[in-house]
């Protein structure tokens, strides 16, 4: 894993995402879970929020998909 890209769950990659599922014409989106862990090179999961806070982005944004 370290040498993959990591996305930190940030308010705006989560709207860019579901605006892009949107465009897609995809039927729902569901929220990023990224448990919190120790830390380590790839940093995978040194940053997190939870599951609601991560749907607010979703829910601002979407006329169509569906929210799960």
């Amino acid at each position: 894993m370290a040498n993959s890209r990591q996305y930190k769950p940030t308010f705006g990659i989560i709207k860019q995402v579901t605006v892009s599922a949107e465009r897609c014409g995809l039927d729902f989106v569901l929220s990023m879970v990224k448990p919190p862990g120790f830390g380590g090179k790839s940093e995978v999961r040194d940053h997190n929020l939870v599951s609601f806070t991560l749907m607010a982005a979703p829910a601002a944004v979407a006329t169509q998909v569906k929210r799960f």
